[in-house]
């Protein structure tokens, strides 16, 4: 995103070079979905290459491929995940110590449940490869939440929560965004829904207690 448009630091917001206005929300949230969509089943395609149908097929293949994509997969997922921050961010020459410190963080949680669905994984808990695809492009799905979490530090605010942390009934699969109107002392944050295939009803129920959540800031 980031290499196509002009960042504007002063708004947080992305500008097309070429007319010189700003994207809109929608434009932003449609190219942040492109980006998690364009990598949907990179790591599921490198399970389905790995791993046998179920793990009784061949133990001996089924460890070997686990093992690979508990190194592999994750590379990937962080460049996913890496790649989202940025670009929410407004890109690395945006980033800052403090965000590299945030997002450091961010990654360090996600690769911990990740050990820890490659140990099940590896226990044949998952019971087939199926299953650890579909588990495995979950954390695609969530890099959604590191795009929402760069444009929150891009304008140094807290918000209460971010599409995809876990905190609602579509966890990982939310694309909902938050839609920011920065004021002089002020950010109006509105929980925008992602639509009716994504909006589960804790979605719904924050779209109204967020509309908008208002962080009050020096003028």
């Amino acid at each position: 995103m980031a290499d196509q448009w002009t960042w504007d630091e002063k708004t947080a917001r992305y500008r097309d070079p070429t007319t010189g206005r700003f994207l809109s929300h929608k434009q932003v949230v449609s190219l942040r979905d492109q980006l998690t969509d364009a990598r949907q089943d990179t790591v599921g395609d490198l399970v389905r290459s790995l791993l046998p149908v179920n793990p009784g097929t061949d133990e001996t293949a089924w460890t070997s491929g686990v093992r690979i994509i508990a190194d592999r997969g994750w590379r990937q997922v962080q460049d996913s995940m890496i790649a989202q921050y940025v670009s929410g961010r407004g890109g690395i020459h945006a980033m800052t110590d403090t965000d590299r410190a945030v997002l450091n963080q961010m990654l360090r949680d996600q690769k911990g449940y990740w050990d820890g669905f490659m140990q099940a994984a590896m226990n044949g808990d998952v019971k087939s490869r199926d299953g650890v695809a579909a588990r495995a492009n979950l954390y695609n799905d969530a890099s959604t939440t590191f795009f929402e979490a760069g444009r929150e530090r891009a304008l140094d605010i807290d918000l209460p929560a971010l599409p995809g942390d876990g905190g609602t009934q579509c966890a990982a699969r939310c694309r909902c965004s938050w839609q920011m109107s920065v004021k002089k002392d002020r950010v109006e944050a509105t929980w925008t829904l992602g639509g009716s295939a994504h909006a589960c009803p804790d979605c719904v129920s924050r779209s109204e207690q967020w509309s908008p959540y208002v962080i009050e800031r020096g003028g």
